[in-house]
Formats: structure tokens, sequence, C-alpha cells
């Protein structure tokens, strides 16, 4: 209320502070009286209507981010009350609305009233329908701060209003933030979708190295079991099989390629689990961003829905491609390895007595 020199310049402030969601403000209404914060979240309850009680009269100040409410009895020229106010507090989207009383005393003299509280006296007139209190300010100037005429009820009424607006605000701030966090978000998803791509990419083209150990070690199985078949005639069996042994050991390194390819294999599937689930977060992100935004089309620097949309789409062409890719890889070095191993028994078999090669691993399976 407008007892203190520094209502008028509070009152400014809290506009600031409503409109802004920054900033708090005092009064010494609330200096000496009880508090009691109502967090904006909480919307007025349904309360019944408060009655109307003879000989009380009230006046009521609103502005923006505060209301001021008096009411009091008088007994001759003396009178006695209760400064009711309340204001907007803190930050949005944490903002609201804590309400202050305190008692106070006066005099009337024909229109003319003087209001003691806290220390001080507010002076000013008065009417049926309404109060105008001369308060002097921080900057040192004297400045009319004018109340209606008002009733209990009114002044109810003018409290949910308040607290609706401060709600507003909150939900606003509340609303923008989650926008930003989720833009914010939606970047990170699209950058590790893309982190992945190269992975599952250089993983991918990796693979092609692998083909070439298990060609190269083919060609010289190849080469080395000729020599044995060239050297059946004119060797001693014990040549021949200690060579056709050394056939059987390239054999078994073909094998020992394929098992690399194995493993490489093993790494594309952990790609490909990541792409799959980058992508779903990456989706997912958008989604949660355009219900919160349902007109959202990357202002700005930001990304668009359509390329998160063709990021996604490129992310799974990658994959399908990168499974052809280890497929066609698998069935070559299965190949390979299945040529291997006949060399290896041919070696064998061209010489007398000589041990059987040793077994051929398993083929690779595909990728899904």
């Amino acid at each position: 209320m407008a007892r203190s020199t520094q209502l008028l310049a509070a009152t400014t402030a809290l506009a600031a502070l409503v409109i802004a969601g920054c900033g708090s403000a005092q009064h010494s209404t609330s200096s000496h009286g009880s508090t009691q914060a109502s967090p904006s979240s909480t919307a007025s309850s349904a309360a019944e209507r408060p009655a109307d009680i003879p000989g009380v009269t009230g006046y009521l100040y609103t502005g923006d981010g505060v209301i001021e409410y008096l009411q009091w009895t008088t007994s001759g020229s003396s009178l006695q009350g209760t400064a009711i106010r309340a204001v907007a507090t803190g930050t949005p989207p944490k903002a609201s609305v804590a309400t202050t009383s305190s008692s106070f005393f006066g005099q009337t003299r024909g229109s003319n009233v003087s209001l003691d509280i806290d220390l001080h006296t507010d002076n000013g007139v008065y009417s049926r329908d309404s109060l105008t209190l001369n308060v002097l300010q921080k900057d040192g100037a004297i400045r009319a701060i004018v109340y209606r005429h008002a009733s209990d009820d009114e002044y109810n009424t003018a409290l949910a209003a308040l607290k609706a607006g401060v709600q507003q605000r909150n939900d606003e701030a509340q609303h923008s933030a989650d926008q930003g966090s989720t833009e914010q978000a939606l970047t990170k998803a699209y950058d590790s979708l893309l982190s992945v791509e190269r992975s599952l990419r250089s993983d991918t083209d990796a693979l092609s190295g692998d083909v070439a150990t298990a060609d190269n070690d083919l060609a010289a199985t190849r080469r080395d079991q000729q020599s044995v078949l060239s050297e059946v005639t004119t060797a001693d069996a014990a040549s021949v099989c200690v060579d056709a042994a050394g056939v059987n050991v390239d054999a078994v390194g073909v094998g020992v390629d394929a098992n690399g390819l194995k493993i490489s294999l093993s790494t594309i599937e952990t790609d490909l689990g990541s792409i799959h689930s980058a992508e779903s977060k990456l989706n997912d992100t958008l989604q949660a961003l355009l219900r919160i935004e349902p007109g959202y089309n990357g202002q700005g620097s930001a990304l668009t829905p359509d390329a998160v949309r063709q990021a996604i789409s490129t992310a799974e062409a990658l994959a399908r491609q990168s499974v052809i890719r280890a497929n066609d890889a698998v069935d070559h070095v299965n190949g390979d390895v299945t040529a291997a191993h006949g060399y290896a028994v041919n070696a064998a078999n061209a010489g007398d007595g000589c041990n059987p090669p040793d077994s051929a691993p398993a083929p690779l399976t595909h990728l899904d």
C-alpha cells in the first residue's frame, strides 16, 4: 500500500519484474506484518464470497505486479485498519505472489486523512469513491497514489488476476525454456547421428582391407599347393608331405583372416545399433519439439524439420548399404576359406601318407 516513501518506485520495479520476468520489490507495509508466499502455479481457491461488514471502508490500488488493499473502521475522527499487499516476486518460470499484511492507525478531518504505519505518516484526501495519498518517493519527489473504493470481494478478484498473470508469464517462460533446451537437444542428437555415420562409414570401408588380406593369403596358398603338385614326381614322399603341411598352414592363415573379418563385422554390428539408436533419438527429439512448438520450422540457424528427416533418411540408407557390403565381404571371404582348404586337401592327397589338413572353420554368417 502507499504508506511507504518508496511505493511508486516499487510499483514501477514490480512492473518490470512481471513483464521481464526478473527482479524483486519491497514495501514498508510488509516490514512489520505477516507474510505468506503463494506459488503462482496454484490458482486462487473458489472460496465463498466475503461478507459485507457495515462500517468497514476499503480502498484498492492495482499496478503492474502489485496490488494493495486498505480497509479500516472509524471511531469519531480516529481510524484503524489493515493494509494488505500482494506482490509478484521471483523470476519466471518460478515466480510467485507474496502477500503481506500490517496494521495501521490514522485520523480524518473532513475529507483529509493521515495514516500512521511503520513509523511514518502518509497524508491525503478521500471520498466515497477514492483515496489519494501523497507519498515521498525515493528520488525525493512527492507523488500522488490513487486508490479506488473497493470491497473485499473486489480485492479477491484483483488478487486472482495478479496470480493468473504471474502464472501466464511462468507458463510462457517455461515454454520458452523447454523449446530452447529441446532445440539444443535436437542439435546434439543430430551431431551424434552424424558422428555415428562417420564411424559406420569408416568401419565399412575397412572391410576391404580384411578381404584383401584373405585374398593375398589365398593366393599364397594356391602357389604353395602348385609347388607341391609340381614336385610330386621329383621329390621324396617326406619332402612332399612337409610342403603339403606348409599349404595347410597357409590355409589355416586364411581362416585366421576370416576371424579378423568376424571381428570387423562385430564392430559394424555395434555401429548399426548405435546408428539406429541415434536415428530414434533424433526423431523423438524432433517430435518433442513439434509438440512444444507445433509451428516450429527451424528459425534462424536452427535445424529445420526437413533437415532432420533428411539426416535420418540418409543414415537409414547408409545402414542398409553397409549391411550389403558387409555380407558381400562375408561371401567373398567364406569363398576364400573354402578354396584354401581345398588347396590344402589337394596338397595332402598328392603325397604318399601325408597327414590330412585341418578342418576348415565354420563359415561366417550374414548380418541381418
